[in-house]
């Protein structure tokens, strides 16, 4: 009898240590946020506009600010549409972008305050037109998009800082699947 004891607190001890692992090697990282692209209304072949969403598949609550859609923005972060245009004609074309920062940055505990809160399985979503994402769609072709996510810059000193008071923060850039599509004459 004693020994059934002995090896039921053998078992218990060792679901205990072995759940204390798995959470915390669930909050060593943001490795599972992930980046997604969906495109919104197709006019002629061609998404007339994309929604992103960047999504917590970690088992905690991740605060993330809400980035700026093509344009650089280190303070909040930012998500590039990318094209790659294979003309069927064997023209080409550009995009544009630009470049949105602030000069002084309050300390990291007043920016996160209005950072989203995302649980988990939910996501931050941003929508964009075409005409907002700086791509044309008049030329026949393969559009190939796909989308990135740059964090914000959060200094060594500050990341430590939100560590230390247990806040996730997205800290590693993301990249999305390649979508294309067609447009015909």
């Amino acid at each position: 009898m004693r020994r059934r004891w002995l090896l039921l607190g053998i078992a218990f001890g060792m679901a205990l240590v072995s759940g204390a692992v798995a959470q915390v090697s669930d909050r060593q990282g943001i490795g599972n946020l992930e980046l997604r692209l969906r495109p919104k209304t197709i006019k002629r072949g061609i998404p007339q506009g994309f929604t992103f969403q960047i999504v917590n598949r970690t088992k905690h609550d991740v605060r993330i600010p809400t980035p700026t859609i093509d344009c650089e923005d280190t303070f909040n972060g930012s998500i590039w549409l990318r094209l790659e245009l294979t003309p069927a004609l064997g023209m080409s074309g550009t995009g544009l972008g630009c470049a949105a920062d602030l000069q002084d940055w309050p300390p990291i505990v007043e920016r996160i305050k209005k950072w989203k809160i995302v649980h988990p399985g939910d996501a931050v979503s941003l929508e964009s037109d075409r005409e907002h994402l700086f791509y044309d769609d008049k030329e026949p072709g393969n559009y190939e998009f796909s989308a990135d996510y740059v964090p914000p810059y959060i200094s060594p000193s500050d990341q430590n800082q939100l560590r230390a008071l247990g806040i996730e923060f997205p800290h590693t850039p993301l990249a999305t699947a390649h979508i294309t599509f067609t447009k015909r004459k």
